[in-house]
């Protein structure tokens, strides 16, 4: 195999990249803000059901409503 050196590698430029139309908020139930929150600062499943004192199909149910709520748009 040939070695290329990364500055000889040709890259082109951006194109511009089209602004999404705003979308609407999607309004989250407090439940479901604090399992956002958990799952930002890195914990796994089973770990906010610790935390939040829950099953983990309850998690299951809350997070499938959540990817549910965030695919009624077209972004």
């Amino acid at each position: 195999m040939d070695y290329v050196a990364q500055r000889e590698i040709t890259v082109g430029t951006p194109e511009p990249y089209p602004w999404p139309e705003q979308v609407e908020p999607v309004w989250l139930t407090p439940r479901e803000r604090e399992i956002v929150m958990l799952l930002g600062r890195g914990l796994n499943r089973r770990d906010i059901c610790e935390v939040l004192k829950i099953t983990s199909n309850s998690l299951r149910v809350h997070i499938f409503r959540m990817r549910k709520k965030s695919n009624d748009f077209d972004i």
